[in-house]
């Protein structure tokens, strides 16, 4: 079992199809290890394997966005970049690893306190109101998205009552004997393929009977009429028979 499913992931992984194989020296690729120069692999030492430092301000971003969720995505970022960068770290033992904020001098970090609060109140302002937009906005996108589904269900509902009405008519084929008479009946194959189609939509729309659907066609061929008669008969009109 074991082999079978290393046998399994190899051949996944050197598929040419997925970007794995050219990392395979099996598969002969010219990213793999066994392809590459010993120049190209002095070349890589201490080099970042990885995109993480690329990556890495995404996740403050997400961190912060989860965290507060009612926070602007550049005030977001920028908390995330200051903590990546250590803006604000301070090490009362080593001043000399302190974040570039605490290395500004005394009057340029009360500075930027004053004109953060005396900042804050009108962009709270402006944020409230940006907040009460995008609720707006998101109630009328529900209410259209409730109105259009409301549509959608008044259309399938009437469907499904005229084709109950079509099922308890004339036009509706009850029996087996009574649908292959009717069936040849019909003079063109473009006809008897519509009213095969009509007779299951009957059952299937009219009375929601989704586990008798029967498909027009399957992998690419499309049923004839009289498969489609045969399908009606004995998938549909046998189960109303039981």
């Amino acid at each position: 079992m074991d082999l079978e499913v290393a046998q399994c992931m190899l051949t996944e992984l050197r598929d040419p199809k997925m970007a794995t194989s050219d990392y395979l020296t099996s598969s002969d690729t010219k990213f793999s290890w066994g392809y590459t120069t010993q120049e190209e692999h002095h070349a890589c030492i201490g080099k970042i394997a990885t995109n993480d430092p690329a990556e890495s301000p995404f996740a403050q971003l997400t961190r912060q966005l989860q965290n507060f969720g009612r926070v602007l995505g550049i005030h977001a970022s920028a908390v995330g970049h200051a903590r990546m960068n250590g803006d604000f770290k301070r090490d009362i033992n080593n001043p000399t690893v302190d974040g570039a904020y605490h290395k500004l001098s005394k009057q340029m970090r009360e500075s930027l306190i004053l004109f953060a609060l005396s900042a804050a109140p009108s962009i709270r302002a402006a944020e409230r109101v940006a907040l009460e937009k995008q609720r707006e906005a998101k109630s009328k996108k529900q209410e259209m998205l409730k109105r259009r589904k409301f549509a959608a269900a008044q259309e399938e509902y009437a469907k499904a009552l005229t084709y109950i009405e079509m099922y308890h008519s004339a036009a509706c084929w009850q029996t087996a004997e009574e649908a292959t008479d009717r069936f040849a009946a019909l003079s063109s194959n473009t006809a008897r393929r519509n009213v095969v189609k009509e007779q299951i939509r009957m059952r299937v729309i009219g009375f929601g009977w989704k586990d008798l659907h029967v498909p027009w066609s399957e992998n690419g061929h499309d049923f004839s009429a009289e498969e489609l008669r045969d399908k009606l008969i004995n998938t549909i009109i046998a189960v109303e028979a039981d």
